[in-house]
């Protein structure tokens, strides 16, 4: 078990420019945001990239980071109470994999968060792992989201007016 997380590493994206056909045509990739909690083997990263108006966000971590789940969730009234966003959200998962809950969290949390809307991918492994090991890995990747959460939050408020 460990003790506290690391600090968070917040690095910027370092995206290479591309050349396209055309020797002049330049692509250029999407910088983006990534976010790192615990150590070795518990490890959990996330990488999230805006495609528009909307979010492609990776969790990944542990020994062999994967696909083992896919989920996008659309931001939509809270049917409890229409003044508050929600979201409905679907779920794809490999077979075998048991990523779909965290996926689906994941998704549903950062689209009604957002308002936008957000596909999550995640693949967590450890070789091996103890039930505590994989209750460490899922708890960090919810570190991770709420870290992206607060630093999104942050990046996206709106400045006061001079």
């Amino acid at each position: 078990m460990m003790d506290k997380p690391n600090p968070t590493e917040k690095e910027p994206s370092r995206y290479p420019v591309l050349r396209g056909a055309d020797e002049n045509q330049a692509l250029t990739l999407c910088p983006g945001y990534r976010f790192a909690v615990g150590d070795g083997r518990l490890k959990v990263f996330l990488e999230a990239n805006p495609i528009g108006e909307d979010w492609v966000v990776r969790i990944g971590g542990g020994e062999k980071p994967h696909i083992g789940a896919v989920a996008i969730a659309l931001p939509r009234p809270s049917l409890q109470n229409p003044n508050q966003t929600s979201s409905s959200t679907s779920v794809f998962t490999v077979p075998g994999h048991k990523e779909d809950e965290l996926t689906k969290r994941a998704a549903a949390q950062l689209a009604a968060q957002l308002n936008k809307i957000v596909v999550v991918t995640a693949g967590l492994h450890c070789d091996n792992a103890t039930p505590d090991e994989i209750a460490e890995l899922e708890k960090e990747a919810d570190t991770v989201v709420s870290l992206f959460l607060q630093n999104i939050s942050q990046t996206l408020r709106p400045q006061p007016q001079r």
